[in-house]
């Protein structure tokens, strides 16, 4: 017990005194797992990505469960069986390829561990790599997502309920988000080589996109349509295909409307560079299937 103290008094190399190393662990397991990872680890080794897994409830993949899936399954039942109601579902994913369709049907927080890039979800067959699925609000942050079928990637990430968050993440496709109480929020992330739009909101669906660059797409760097009308701001949207942004503002078939003349507010302060169709476009229509495939066929990217 003597030596458990002694071990506890070091934290980077400092010596914490009896009262304090009491109250540091627990401090620590408070905070919320993104900024554990991006502060503690790194300047203090005494509190191991384990520890606070082991202090938390965190499952890690590949070490508690092999898959993203599993591991989001098992932290939410162990964090409803804890009685604790303010206790979040966490995942931790170390540095590899998972081939796999992660479906986050839960309220939680998947993060990735390591450098940008360094956890990589690439979708094996003809599914998205990513999707959210029910009422949720979860939180997605450090995963590159990306799908082996080309034509796939038009929906790498499906957002059709619930208001998730993706942080800090690169997706190498489109984001698809839809419904008028879907409310996704992107935040610094990289969004690029769809076949159709980087980020199509459809359906009335509001959301924020901030600081993020949405470039390299086929057609439009933000597509809104069916009365979608989200959020983008301090964006990069550049050498895409069509226009930046697009706005359908158009509620419905043959219920059009007259374009404004100036840029809508939910939509200013971005840099938009080098896109084909220009920087900011507006319809008076509705649109359907603007941004579908065009039928053309499959191909593996990596295998």
């Amino acid at each position: 017990q003597q030596q458990q103290q002694q071990q506890q008094q070091q934290c980077a190399g400092f010596d914490l005194g009896p009262t304090l190393a009491l109250l540091v662990p627990r401090i620590l397991s408070w905070l919320p797992p993104t900024v554990f990872l991006q502060a503690t680890v790194a300047a203090a080794k005494s509190w191991s990505l384990s520890w606070y897994a082991e202090a938390t409830g965190a499952v890690i993949v590949p070490d508690g469960r092999k898959t993203i899936n599993e591991a989001i399954n098992a932290a939410a039942e162990g964090a409803a069986l804890s009685g604790c109601c303010s206790r979040s579902a966490v995942v931790f994913v170390r540095p590899g390829v998972y081939s796999e369709a992660v479906r986050v049907a839960r309220t939680c927080v998947v993060c990735g561990v390591g450098l940008a890039g360094a956890v990589i979800v690439e979708a094996p067959a003809c599914e998205g790599a990513l999707g959210f699925v029910g009422e949720q609000c979860a939180r997605v942050v450090n995963l590159t997502l990306r799908c082996r079928v080309q034509a796939i990637r038009g929906q790498c990430v499906n957002v059709p309920a619930g208001g998730p968050m993706l942080e800090a993440c690169c997706v190498e496709g489109s984001v698809v988000a839809c419904g008028a109480t879907t409310v996704p929020r992107l935040l610094n992330c990289i969004i690029r080589g769809s076949p159709g739009s980087g980020l199509r909101f459809s359906d009335g669906c509001c959301g924020e996109v901030r600081g993020c660059t949405i470039e390299g797409h086929q057609l439009h760097g933000v597509l809104a349509e069916r009365g979608a009308q989200p959020q983008v701001h301090e964006c990069r949207i550049a050498d895409n295909g069509g226009a930046g942004i697009r706005l359908n503002l158009g509620q419905g078939p043959g219920f059009g409307v007259t374009p404004p003349n100036d840029t809508p507010a939910n939509v200013v302060g971005n840099e938009l560079v080098n896109n084909a169709g220009g920087g900011v476009s507006m319809a008076p229509g509705f649109i359907e299937g603007e941004d579908e495939d065009d039928g053309a066929p499959l191909f593996d990217l990596f295998g």
